[in-house]
């Protein structure tokens, strides 16, 4: 592959990446206290992202054990360490006296390197996507001619879009691109038509993303891809910084899109040499079906990770983020009213946890619970309305508490399923403004009172 250089010609490369598919005819099985021959070894990433090895050899011992590392040299010359992996399935099998181990691994991560790479070297990285059915932002690659009558009925929406950003430096569109007249000629992001590139790129102003450049393009060899993250930096800081960088874009995005997003596979590559990475699925949510923002809209991606990523960064160490989102897209991927309701609680609970313990560093008492000034404990009714009212939420509900116990000690609400239904949204509704005020967004969201697109600025809770 040739390296690219500049980030306008990284985003318009298609990946290439090495065969993912590894195969080694001998190898090293590692246990906690012994270390195995095996053999007739084969790597395969699968559809649901995990990292499958098979094999041959060792004992039954090292096959019931828990834990196993595996390291060997392929066909072609590339060496691989797996050292976290666990058995999922072994057989045996006795020909001529002589017993037969096949075996099963799923590793949490395999790195396979081949040639130098040297902390030093500039090298590419490429950090493959998966689950995230984003837009890209290149006109130029993308357009679409529509007349502007046609335009302004069938795709109101963007088009208004277009004309209120038109001198972002991201969007090069001419004023005479947008004149009135009745045979104007649009070009509309995202949209593209028969026999156009799917490639489309989405770049970022932030300074701490302003390298990145994420690509949206199948993978071969990686399933559910929807494109890849593209940059050129030295080794040493692509796996410090850019590495902290991904695992945040990582639940960043999971948040865009309701679901747990993938980084299935991370390919670098220098100039004597290269490393591929498979990381193994490590959470199972289902997560919603409907995108917290409209990730498939041109520029909403970017307007996202632009307005977030910097107040992410600072919040995560005194917020638990991560659980917040966690628990976020739980409740998101069940369709049964009762456990959407129970996990919203949790949810409140997290974060009244994480805000009175490390983000305002409160004083515990002896009993667990925090103490304000005056020596008195807080209550979870008094901390929940400090909580809104530090996040800009002046209509927050209190009265989900009573609700969750419902659940709890009956296993059903007693109030009219109409009522719970219209409290689970509402609920669920504050809990995504939480969210996104925390972390300073500005961009479009699903209105769920109007059901349209809106600047989420623009609403008050």
């Amino acid at each position: 592959m040739t390296i690219p250089v500049g980030r306008a010609t990284m985003a318009q490369q298609r990946l290439a990446l090495p065969r993912l598919s590894l195969r080694a005819a001998t190898g090293q099985m590692t246990t906690a206290t012994n270390t195995y021959q095996v053999s007739d070894l084969s790597v395969n990433l699968q559809p649901d992202r995990s990292v499958r090895v098979q094999g041959t050899g060792g004992n039954m011992r090292s096959a019931r054990d828990p834990k196993v590392g595996l390291d060997f040299v392929t066909d072609d010359g590339w060496t691989v360490s797996a050292p976290d992996c666990f058995i999922t399935s072994f057989s045996t099998n006795v020909e001529h006296s002589v017993q037969t181990i096949a075996w099963t691994v799923q590793a949490k991560e395999l790195t396979a390197s081949r040639g130098i790479i040297e902390n030093a070297d500039m090298v590419t990285l490429y950090k493959v996507i998966t689950s995230f059915a984003f837009q890209g932002d290149s006109l130029e690659e993308t357009a679409a001619k529509v007349t502007l009558p046609h335009a302004l009925t069938v795709l109101r929406p963007l088009v208004q879009r277009v004309y209120d950003r038109f001198q972002d430096e991201r969007l090069p569109l001419s004023r005479r691109a947008l004149t009135t007249g009745q045979r104007a000629l649009i070009y509309v992001p995202g949209i593209g038509v028969r026999g156009d590139s799917q490639r489309h790129r989405v770049m970022f102003k932030t300074p701490a993303l302003r390298l990145l450049t994420l690509v949206k393009d199948e993978v071969d060899g990686v399933p559910d891809a929807t494109g890849y993250f593209v940059l050129r930096d030295t080794l040493a800081t692509v796996d410090t910084t850019w590495d902290e960088t991904f695992n945040h874009l990582y639940w960043l995005l999971s948040l865009a899109a309701s679901h747990l997003i993938g980084f299935p596979v991370t390919y670098v590559e220098g100039p004597r040499g290269s490393r591929i990475q498979m990381h193994g699925a490590q959470r199972e949510l289902i997560g919603g079906s409907q995108s917290l923002i409209p990730i498939r809209w041109p520029y909403a991606v970017s307007r996202f990770l632009d307005s977030t990523f910097d107040q992410y960064v600072s919040l995560h160490s005194r917020i638990d983020l991560k659980k917040l989102i966690e628990y976020y897209i739980a409740m998101q991927g069940t369709g049964t009213i009762e456990i959407q309701y129970l996990l919203g609680s949790v949810f409140m609970e997290g974060l009244k946890y994480s805000y009175a313990h490390t983000y305002k560093n409160y004083e515990r008492a002896k009993d667990g619970r925090f103490k304000q000034t005056d020596g008195s404990r807080y209550t979870f009714a008094v901390l929940m309305a400090e909580i809104y009212k530090e996040f800009g939420i002046t209509q927050g509900p209190l009265d989900f508490v009573g609700y969750r116990d419902e659940v709890v000690h009956e296993g059903r609400f007693t109030s009219p399923f109409p009522l719970m239904r219209e409290k689970t949204t509402q609920l669920k509704e504050v809990i995504e403004h939480l969210l996104l005020r925390m972390l300073h967004y500005d961009g479009e969201y699903y209105d769920r009172k109007t059901r349209r697109l809106v600047e989420f600025k623009s609403l008050t809770t």
